[in-house]
């Protein structure tokens, strides 16, 4: 996006994407509680976005599989 489309879309768009970026910041490096909390916060504020319950579940999961230190936050899917 141009930075003239940005200056059109507002503030709202540009702060959920920071916010958005600072959830993902806290997934990759463990911080699940920090993460989790981020993402209610956009999950309250944008209840139709799929992605931030997709990463809250994923947390879930993390959290009772406990990923080795050195996961970088990828997943690898299985199966299709």
């Amino acid at each position: 996006m141009s930075s003239g489309a940005w200056a059109q879309a507002g503030a709202a768009p540009r702060d959920e994407l920071a916010r958005w970026h600072a959830a993902l910041e806290r997934y990759r490096s463990h911080d699940w509680d920090a993460a989790a909390a981020l993402l209610d916060a956009l999950i309250a504020q944008h209840p139709q976005c799929a992605l931030y319950r997709v990463y809250q579940e994923r947390i879930m999961a993390l959290r009772e599989s406990r990923p080795a230190t050195d996961w970088d936050g990828i997943t690898t899917f299985g199966t299709k």
